[in-house]
């Protein structure tokens, strides 16, 4: 029996003649943890963005539990997938509370309103995430990171049962940062989430387990254990540069260094 959440098949994505995916094939599992790893330009955000049909693809298939995506509606997509972008665009004119519940549209019925259950939900999800004294405030006023961690609970309460997050970690300091970490964590054991995520940290990619898809020039080029990432040379192949290693002092996995003080030689 198939237990794969999504299914990318041979997947070729061309934009303006240039081709940024090509043939990706790559499995998520029920509940598995994904890291796609790989160089500025690689073709990472490319991916999930078509995963959510927001690009289209121009040869392969990707399927949702088995059914293609193109034959979804896109409520019907969006009760399965959730999709946290790296940066949210333009203005938005609703507290975090209205934000966090517009999160519940895929349930709700043409012309029907929020109810009760609908609110309860948001509220749930935003002191999930520590975001309930944010309630009132206006989405806008937001910081980067604050504005990811609403995001996620307008996931949460749609229901989803993937999690899409491109470069999730990017704005955070190193406190919000761990914060997130364990959100996503107790998500992925707690609650049998899927999760992708686009990452260029790698360290953030071994520690959160689960496995890494590593992509070079819109090929997928690894998929596998990260310590088989590391053992056999793919993150040196992936990013055209040798790492230096240490062993972490409390889960023991390998974890990069900095190359050294960064000096002129």
């Amino acid at each position: 029996m198939n237990n794969n959440v999504i299914d990318i098949n041979d997947v070729t994505c061309l934009i303006d003649g240039d081709r940024i995916l090509d043939s990706v094939s790559l499995a998520v599992s029920k509940g598995e943890r994904v890291s796609i790893l790989g160089p500025n330009g690689a073709g990472k955000s490319t991916l999930l963005r078509c995963v959510m049909r927001i690009l289209p693809v121009s040869s392969g298939s990707i399927s949702i539990y088995g059914t293609d995506t193109l034959r979804m509606r896109r409520k019907q997509l969006a009760a399965r997938i959730g999709y946290v972008p790296q940066r949210h665009a333009g203005s938005c004119p609703f507290t975090v509370g209205e934000y966090v519940l517009l999160g519940r549209y895929p349930h709700l019925s043409p012309f029907s309103f929020a109810g009760d259950r609908d609110r309860e939900v948001a509220m749930k999800a935003l002191e999930r995430t520590g975001m309930i004294d944010f309630s009132e405030r206006s989405f806008d006023t937001l910081s980067g990171g604050e504005r990811q961690m609403v995001q996620i609970a307008a996931v949460m309460a749609q229901g989803a049962e993937v999690l899409l997050l491109d470069e999730p970690s990017v704005y955070l300091d190193p406190g919000h940062r761990s914060g997130l970490m364990k959100l996503l964590a107790a998500l992925n054991s707690e609650e049998g989430m899927a999760i992708v995520t686009v990452t260029h940290d790698i360290n953030e990619a071994i520690l959160s387990g689960g496995k890494m898809a590593m992509i070079r020039e819109g090929k997928i080029i690894f998929t596998g254990d990260p310590e088989l990432a590391i053992s056999s040379g793919k993150l040196e192949e992936l990013f055209e540069k040798e790492f230096v290693y240490c062993e972490h002092p409390v889960t023991g996995d390998a974890m990069v260094l900095p190359d050294g003080r960064w000096e002129n030689e």
